[in-house]
């Protein structure tokens, strides 16, 4: 983990330091090598969290877009189950930053206790996902649906990234690189997988405000337009929130 408890504060890893979990409270040394980036381990155990990662440069480029006391929030749930969300925004949203593979079955359990949560993968980690991702929209042919509503749609059966990734019930967004985002709402068309381009800044400022009750909305998406010209998509996506956000493509 990057930060530990140290005389009730935040810190973090530093040699000669001696810190306690914020998840569990067990004795937290810090491990400050050369080949690692410095974070803080259990002392003589494994983690607490089993959904916890080894974290990469990747992940805290991604947190430190954030407060501090955002970072590393604990949650337990009515069963007494605990985990270590990434980021738990000032509104309680939570966002997890997915570097690795994923099993299926952890995912749908993280999605299960999260509830309200957005997942931001990252694409750049296989050269081929993000250039499957980008050749989708070099080929598209700028059909009427994605003229009007900003949205290209897939079957993905060809995209690796998207076959491991359609059946969560979250909205995930692909980290290509640079400030760039593909998006993909969890409700699909006609069958189809949803994709759309964010800028990666936008979404960061976006999802500061964004309230969870809003995402908890069976029928709820992350729609980056405000209101879509055909009336019949918009009926098909009802109800998309007012998030008063200008489209944001690069």
């Amino acid at each position: 983990m990057r930060f530990a408890l140290v005389d009730g504060q935040h810190h973090v890893a530093q040699r000669g330091l001696v810190g306690h979990c914020r998840g569990c409270g067990a004795e937290m040394v810090p491990k400050c090598g050369e080949l690692k980036i410095h974070h803080w381990s259990h002392k003589g155990r494994r983690a607490c969290d089993p959904w916890w990662e080894n974290e990469t440069e990747w992940h805290r480029t991604w947190k430190d877009f954030y407060p501090v006391a955002w970072q590393e929030i604990r949650k337990q749930a009515d069963d007494g189950e605990v985990h270590i969300a990434d980021v738990r925004t000032g509104k309680g949203m939570v966002i997890e930053f997915q570097h690795s593979r994923i099993d299926a079955m952890e995912r749908s359990a993280r999605e299960a206790f999260y509830k309200s949560m957005i997942w931001v993968v990252d694409a750049t980690r296989l050269k081929r996902d993000r250039s499957e991702l980008l050749c989708q929209f070099e080929l598209s042919g700028k059909s009427e649906f994605e003229r009007k509503t900003g949205f290209i749609n897939t079957y993905s059966q060809s995209i690796r990234i998207i076959r491991e990734w359609r059946n969560s019930t979250m909205n995930v967004l692909f980290d290509i690189g640079d400030d760039k985002l593909i998006f993909m709402p969890r409700r699909r068309y006609k069958g189809c997988v949803l994709l759309t381009r964010w800028n990666k800044s936008t979404f960061i400022e976006f999802s500061m405000e964004l309230d969870p009750t809003e995402l908890a909305q069976p029928a709820s998406e992350i729609i980056p337009y405000l209101r879509p010209r055909n009336r019949n998509y918009a009926k098909a996506t009802a109800p998309v929130w007012n998030v008063r956000l200008k489209r944001a493509r690069f």
